[in-house]
């Protein structure tokens, strides 16, 4: 089990219903979560390869999702929304004010 959890532009949209009836069956939680996104990441209905994996929902749909479904069983969850896409650079930007949120007393940023 982890207390702190840094989630850059995460896969949210995959199984996102699935991940939302689980965490609801299972018990409050008091771990932080830094999830954050993309605002171009926005495409729907985009097929994976090599698995042809279905993206029904867009980046931030899902991860807006697990936001929600994270805060309803107690979590701590800041939800940063970044200008940009799907990139190393976005994510090493932000990379060090998420460290620190995640692991500061009482986590405002």
């Amino acid at each position: 089990h982890f207390g702190y959890c840094l989630s850059q532009s995460g896969s949210h949209w995959w199984k996102h219903e699935w991940f939302a009836e689980m965490a609801s069956q299972k018990a409050q939680i008091s771990a932080r979560f830094w999830l954050s996104v993309g605002d171009q990441e926005t495409e729907t209905d985009v097929r994976h390869p090599p698995t042809g994996l279905l993206q029904e929902i867009s980046q931030i749909e899902g991860v807006k999702k697990a936001a929600q479904t994270l805060e309803e069983i107690g979590g701590t969850v800041y939800y940063n929304q970044y200008h940009g896409g799907h990139s190393t650079k976005c994510w090493r930007e932000e990379l060090g004010d998420a460290l620190l949120w995640l692991v500061k007393e009482g986590g405002s940023k």
